[in-house]
């Protein structure tokens, strides 16, 4: 039976890599970096266009015509390109909050006439009127809002003169609103700024129709 020789083990010759075995490494290493940089700044740029594309903002938007008649109408515009969640609403007459339409009428509209003392007196003296409470409310793209409605008729004239009046010389207004992504302004609904604010509550001082 013959013996089977086994090979002689081959010593390594202790050639060096070439220049260019030396840069796989790196050129992969670098290559791998350059595409996670890229990757976050696509997600980023990407995060960033959806929050464009569902960017709220809110106006005021007062009307004196309407349906054929002489009618105030104010309302809360949404003029951005995305939903607004409306928390808080305050109206103002001469920089101090009113809660409602009878406070509104009151400080603006009735000179020095004794307060309303019933909702009934009130209806009689201001007649066709219409109020709404817009916080609490999501509010569309191009959709409006109401906040109060005042018809010209007999009886009201003098009332229905002096709110046109007060719309733009006296009535202010501020506003808390949010996107569906949780960015929150404070607004006064008037200038094309808004300042971010953390989160939005519904104040005391809040407009409730």
């Amino acid at each position: 039976m013959e013996e089977t020789e086994i090979p002689e083990p081959v010593e390594p010759t202790g050639s060096k890599p070439s220049f260019f075995s030396r840069l796989i490494a790196p050129m992969a290493l670098l290559t791998s970096l350059v595409s996670i940089f890229l990757g976050l700044q696509n997600g980023d740029a990407m995060n960033r266009l959806v929050e464009a594309n569902s960017w709220p903002h809110l106006s005021i938007n007062s009307t004196n015509y309407s349906e054929g008649m002489r009618k105030i109408n104010i309302r809360v515009a949404n003029q951005g390109v995305g939903p607004a969640i409306l928390h808080d609403f305050v109206v103002y007459h001469d920089g101090e909050p009113v809660r409602n339409a009878i406070q509104l009428i009151q400080a603006c509209c009735v000179g020095e006439r004794p307060a309303f003392e019933t909702a009934e007196e009130f209806n009689d003296v201001v007649k066709d009127i219409g109020t709404f409470t817009p916080a609490g409310r999501v509010i569309r793209p191009g959709e409006e809002v109401p906040v109060i409605r005042l018809g010209r008729v007999e009886g009201n004239e003098d009332v229905w003169d002096a709110l046109n009046i007060a719309r733009f010389r006296g009535m202010s207004f501020r506003a808390c609103f949010c996107s569906v992504f949780d960015e929150c302004w404070a607004s006064d609904l008037v200038s094309l700024d808004k300042t971010p604010v953390a989160s939005c509550s519904r104040s005391e001082e809040a407009w409730r129709g």
